[in-house]
């Protein structure tokens, strides 16, 4: 991650995974997080080098791995101790993998291994924090007062990286975070985005960011969006002083909290209005978004499964052949 105010990762080759920053180690004594990370980015890369594998294959050959190693003493953890620095060194993983990259596929299949197949196994008995983990660090959004520890907040690329990788965990059912979307998606739908004639080159990366984000959420989750819109989900949240309002609309919604589906047809108008005053490096990423929406719309209206791929995977990004590692 870069310090405030950094957006130096923003722009960047969309297909590379640069994994090196999360790979070194400081001199002295490290921290356990710092000495045991090393070892997981490798055996993620290791898991990405076969060129025939699928993604299901490089998944469990990377937890079969990584068990191996949570098993060795040398790292002084106790049991399930483990899990929680797997929670933060995924994370740091998926923040430097492209959200167009298939390789956050794997990431997300790992998840759903240790959930599933592994979850009797000690190692993983406290990786259910893992959404605790992820919540925390929705504190380091680009934009934010900085709230972590460190001081710092993730860059905008990391970030989409992030909310891409968070997104096909709920679009795949691994994960039933459904604040999260709602979150992203209020800041950049539900809010004003005009940029003034004189905005800063800060300000229209923020524009830029929100957007994608947003639609990166519809993009990897829109069935489950539109199932739980139906659902009225959070809809008879009791807002409190000590509850908050979680899931209230920005300023532009004026309509109840909660999933609705007034709510859903006031995201997709709003899609198609920015996507008449932003630039044209927005329009095929608003596009996608569009599509993702009337494609859960046609096939939920059609009794069909919203997850087929057959059409809904061409969204998920590129090959993995072009998966590189920098």
């Amino acid at each position: 991650m870069a310090t405030a105010g950094d957006d130096t990762g923003h722009l960047g080759t969309p297909d590379v995974i640069g994994l090196a920053p999360l790979e070194g180690r400081e001199d002295g004594q490290p921290s356990r997080d710092k000495y045991v990370r090393p070892y997981i980015v490798s055996l993620f890369e290791s898991a990405l080098e076969p060129a025939d594998a699928s993604s299901d294959e490089r998944a469990r050959y990377f937890v079969v791995e990584v068990s191996k190693l949570a098993s060795e003493e040398k790292f002084g953890f106790g049991v399930g101790d483990f899990a929680w620095e797997f929670c933060e060194a995924i994370i740091a993983i998926a923040s430097n993998v492209p959200h167009c990259n298939p390789a956050q596929d794997v990431l997300v299949q790992a998840v759903n291994l240790i959930k599933t197949e592994e979850a009797q196994n000690p190692i993983w008995e406290d990786f259910d924090e893992f959404g605790w983990s992820v919540r925390d660090h929705w504190d380091e959004a680009p934009g934010l007062e900085p709230q972590a520890l460190n001081n710092q907040t993730y860059t905008a690329t990391e970030w989409l990286n992030i909310n891409s990788f968070a997104a096909r965990l709920l679009g795949q059912e691994v994960e039933k975070w459904l604040n999260f979307p709602i979150w992203e998606i209020r800041r950049a739908l539900e809010s004003p985005l005009t940029p003034a004639p004189d905005a800063s080159e800060e300000e229209l990366i923020h524009m830029d960011t929100v957007i994608r984000v947003a639609t990166e959420w519809m993009v990897q989750s829109a069935p489950i969006l539109l199932r739980e819109s139906m659902l009225n989900t959070f809809a008879d949240f009791n807002e409190s002083e000590t509850a908050g309002r979680p899931y209230c609309g920005g300023p532009l919604w004026t309509g109840a909290g909660g999933y609705s589906l007034e709510r859903w047809g006031f995201w997709k108008r709003r899609l198609a209005e920015i996507r008449t005053s932003v630039g044209e490096n927005l329009d095929a990423t608003i596009e996608d978004a569009l599509e993702a929406m009337t494609l859960a719309e046609r096939q939920l209206g059609h009794g069909q499964d919203p997850h087929s791929p057959s059409e809904y995977s061409r969204f998920f990004g590129c090959s993995l052949p072009g998966c590189l590692v920098a």
